[in-house]
């Protein structure tokens, strides 16, 4: 997880969906914010498409 300007991230490789274990296109870095509930972690996602950085 990355902490920028007081939000927090998750980065990790995942494939798209229907492509599963495929060579082409392959695992893809994603990004997904993360906010907190009750100390828990929430990630909002998989967000597969392309996103503006934070």
């Amino acid at each position: 997880m990355v902490e920028h300007r007081g939000r927090t991230w998750l980065l990790y490789h995942a494939w798209p969906e229907g492509a599963e274990g495929s060579v082409t296109p392959g695992r893809q870095l994603w990004l997904d914010e993360v906010t907190w509930a009750d100390g828990r972690p929430v990630v909002h996602g998989p967000t597969s498409a392309p996103q503006r950085r934070p």
